[in-house]
């Protein structure tokens, strides 16, 4: 710290060095900007999170030292509590001890994903009921609906939108939502993420957990997943993975209300077929 100062004090070098009072003024202002870095929370603005501008609030804050003023920017102005709720230490193993009790504490709500693929315009939304595990999936592409799988109770009903056909068939082998908080959870047990910072995600401060996996095969790829946490209820908010495509999903966790429970209800639309479930090597990806 004594050498950043030092360093501060050079960016100036053709000014005259200040009077003793005003060094310790210009000291003292430093190193309470810098604290604001880490006690800073976010202002009621919706935007996406300014993940790599820690170093530069900092640089900042200790150029506006150096002349004997300080300005913070809003998104990390005091006061303010810690983003980190009292009394977890915000390590990764503390962290994600909290992550994993948030979603078991998610039993009786309803789990909204969204979930869109870059370039083939691939989007999806799934409700689950975590109480019961009753499970729908609409399926996109370009904007218009081709899917809707519900799974319930050991069986499927599959809604094919471009034949204009459905059928059921029991559940065994149909993804819904791969992204349950037990999906999260044994990723989290398997060690496979670490804490890598913090910043402002759609205006909640949010704590940063990274994965890198490689996979192996025809087309090898190393595949690097973010997972962005709530850093109050510790939940999921956002999980980008990036490897031959990039996957975006955004997390809500519903109530379990009336209102919220109608959304698992299907209806298959009139004049689409009633058929017998395809062979597999005919049957479109759920």
């Amino acid at each position: 710290m004594e050498r950043l100062v030092e360093l501060v004090g050079q960016l100036e070098p053709d000014t005259a060095p200040p009077s003793r009072d005003a060094a310790i003024r210009q000291r003292a202002a430093l190193f309470h900007s810098m604290g604001a870095v880490d006690r800073g929370r976010p202002g009621p603005a919706r935007w996406r999170p300014r993940r790599a501008g820690w170093l530069l609030a900092i640089a900042g804050a200790a150029a506006a030292a150096a002349i004997g003023v300080v300005v913070v920017p809003r998104w990390l102005s005091s006061p303010s509590t810690s983003s980190h709720p009292p009394g977890v230490v915000p390590g990764t193993s503390a962290v994600l001890t909290a992550v994993t009790r948030a979603l078991a504490g998610t039993n009786g709500d309803i789990e909204e994903v969204r979930s869109t693929v870059s370039v083939v315009g691939l989007d999806s939304t799934a409700w689950v009921d975590l109480a019961t595990g009753a499970c729908r999936t609409e399926t996109a592409v370009g904007g218009k609906t081709s899917m809707t799988v519900f799974v319930e109770g050991g069986q499927a009903v599959i809604i094919d939108y471009a034949n204009r056909q459905w059928w059921s068939r029991n559940s065994e082998g149909v993804a819904c939502e791969p992204l349950t908080p037990q999906t999260i959870e044994q990723n989290l047990a398997a060690g496979r993420y670490n804490l890598i910072g913090h910043a402002i995600l759609d205006g909640r401060a949010a704590l940063r957990l990274v994965s890198t996996t490689a996979t192996s095969g025809l087309h090898p790829m190393t595949k690097l997943t973010t997972l962005w946490v709530d850093a109050t209820t510790y939940l999921p908010i956002e999980s980008t993975s990036a490897g031959h495509l990039t996957e975006t999903t955004d997390f809500s966790w519903l109530p379990a209300t009336a209102g919220n429970q109608a959304v698992l209800k299907i209806a298959v639309p009139g004049g689409f077929s009633h058929v017998t479930a395809p062979p597999p090597s005919r049957r479109p990806a759920p």
